[in-house]
């Protein structure tokens, strides 16, 4: 018997919000809200998802009554997938946990779940820009993860990813190094080994950075822009001037990306160079970033 139309909706909408499409998330969701008939765990499913693409578009007020909607009845989020997803809704909110709350919610998890767990929590940090927070929970996935798993590439991936975003490109190059070396990390090597590229065009390692993005694996749909970007910075010269400002870096990596159609990788880089402007005091870098 194949999944209700519900759930199949759910799924959709699901594949929609890991795409970072929230619209066509609630386009799908929307029907089906409130739920009718529907048994309390998928209904519960219907309103987290709702939740998270609200919360994802900003409409926070909204979100938070979809929460309220997913706890009634209660049972239902006692399930700890379930549970971890309200866990997310509320990070993506800025109403983390309190530590004791996610504490309990991870000691009852598997170490694969747990991971998961992490994982969710690191990216639903990071998309309410707070990187502190996310580069943490990499780091705690880190310490859980098995040697050569694809858990401990990813998180290797995404702390090299951090680092470079705040400066420090030799901790990047580490973390990209050990992405790299594991075995079958699939994506997570692909992303890694153009993540690397760029951060070698920041210590003018230019030669090592046409050499790595030429041996870059096939690529899935998703790293073409983070491809081009590459590309267009190798193409420019792509190396650091050696009066060029921090805040100047960080704006021409931002726009580069947003040229590129790295969405993601634009507004962490231009974020960025806001705030390091500020601290330079450098008023054209402020400036272009706000317009950006």
């Amino acid at each position: 018997e194949g999944a209700s139309p519900a759930l199949a909706a759910w799924t959709s909408a699901r594949l929609a919000l890991a795409s970072e499409k929230p619209h066509d998330a609630l386009f799908l969701l929307t029907p089906l809200l409130p739920p009718r008939g529907e048994p309390p765990e998928v209904a519960c499913r219907l309103w987290l998802a709702s939740a998270e693409a609200l919360a994802r578009l900003g409409r926070n007020a909204l979100a938070r009554g979809h929460l309220v909607h997913a706890a009634v009845p209660a049972g239902p989020l006692d399930a700890p997938a379930l549970r971890m997803h309200e866990l997310r809704v509320r990070i993506l909110l800025g109403d983390p946990p309190p530590p004791e709350e996610l504490e309990a919610c991870l000691a009852q998890l598997e170490p694969p779940l747990r991971a998961w767990l992490l994982a969710e929590m690191a990216r639903a940090h990071e998309a309410r820009g707070a990187g502190a927070e996310a580069e943490a929970c990499w780091r705690r996935l880190l310490a859980l993860a098995p040697e050569g798993s694809g858990a401990r590439a990813e998180a290797c991936l995404h702390l090299g990813r951090l680092a470079h975003l705040r400066g420090d490109v030799a901790e990047a190059l580490g973390h990209f190094e050990a992405c790299l070396s594991a075995p079958s990390s699939g994506s997570h090597q692909a992303e890694a080994a153009l993540r690397k590229a760029l951060a070698l065009l920041d210590l003018g390692r230019r030669e090592d950075a046409v050499r790595l993005s030429g041996e870059t694996v096939p690529l899935p749909e998703r790293l073409r822009p983070l491809a081009a970007q590459v590309a267009q910075e190798l193409g420019g010269g792509g190396h650091r001037a050696a009066d060029e400002s921090r805040a100047g870096r960080l704006l021409r990596l931002g726009l580069g990306a947003d040229d590129a159609g790295n969405v993601r990788d634009a507004r962490a880089w231009l974020s960025e160079a806001l705030h390091q402007a500020e601290a330079e005091g450098h008023a054209d870098a402020r400036s272009r970033a706000l317009e950006a």
